[in-house]
């Protein structure tokens, strides 16, 4: 049994147990993390909306790509933006 914990004791000092152990080591929290925010009392949630802008953009959830495309043919427009990009109502057999 001795010997055993002397093996482990000298595998701790050279080999992938000492770099596990040194690893899993408790650390003080740097200064730029929530933990620390939280302790020093400075801590200010997000503001906002919880969903990005380019999602809650008009007319950008409803809808699927082809009746957007359709709508804004038919309304003459040159350009409409969908899913936040922009694109264009030429077809290829337009000329």
């Amino acid at each position: 049994m001795a010997t055993a914990v002397k093996a482990t004791k000298a595998l701790k000092a050279v080999g992938p147990l000492a770099v596990a152990t040194e690893t899993l080591k408790a650390r003080p929290t740097a200064a730029g993390t929530l933990t620390s925010a939280l302790k020093r009392g400075d801590y200010k949630p997000r503001q906002g909306p919880s969903v990005p802008k380019r999602l809650t953009q008009g007319g950008m959830d409803k809808g699927s790509f082809d009746s957007a495309f359709k709508a804004s043919r038919a309304a003459g427009k040159k350009t409409f933006s969908w899913k936040g990009k922009k694109y264009t109502t030429k077809r290829k057999d337009d000329k």
